[in-house]
């Protein structure tokens, strides 16, 4: 007897679980509600059961929203041109900084109009070892690659040969030698 109580409660519930899962609702926003602003939607008080089967699967409404979104810029960043050392058309990999170092030490050590320079190799590499393609007589160097620049200025009818690590040392390669060959590839490749 308390088998059959549980069980007609059991039915019981899961008819009204039924019934109410299958209550029409309107389920569409008014046309006049806005994104921001939240909206209560009235029920009514009393829902008329309706004899369903206890095997229906509960359909969910199916609509359509569509929402438009507006994109404006801010602002309009403002472009600013920024004059560089070089005038040539050789554009490097070589940062500002290494760039007007180099440019200075030429300029010092040569005794040179910083007009006369031009650029004609400015690229990023990995040199071999620590020498940087450079080797000095009687110096030892690490023998793990190094992260660079290769830089190449012309003055007065003349080549400079720059090496320089990406820690912004570089030495001006004199040697009679042609330099060592760098790894082909750049420090980001």
């Amino acid at each position: 007897m308390k088998w059959i109580k549980i069980w007609t409660s059991l039915s019981l519930l899961t008819l009204l679980l039924a019934v109410g899962c299958n209550a029409e609702t309107n389920t569409e926003p008014e046309a006049t509600a806005s994104l921001n602003e939240p909206t209560i939607e009235d029920i009514p008080a009393t829902v008329q059961p309706t004899l369903a089967v206890a095997t229906a699967v509960p359909q969910l409404p199916t609509t359509e929203i569509s929402r438009t979104i507006r994109l404006t810029p801010a602002a309009t960043p403002a472009i600013e041109i920024v004059p560089t050392l070089e005038e040539s058309g050789v554009v490097g990999e070589v940062p500002e900084e290494m760039m007007a170092a180099v440019y200075q030490d030429l300029i010092s050590t040569e005794n040179i109009a910083q007009e006369a320079i031009t650029v004609t190799r400015a690229e990023a590499i990995i040199w071999n070892d620590g020498s940087l393609g450079c080797p000095q007589p009687g110096e030892v160097y690490t023998q793990a690659t190094v992260p660079g620049y290769w830089i190449v200025l012309e003055a007065n009818g003349r080549s400079y040969n720059y090496h320089a690590a990406e820690n912004g040392y570089f030495i001006l390669c004199q040697n009679n030698q042609a330099p060592k060959t760098p790894i082909v590839g750049t420090p980001n490749s």
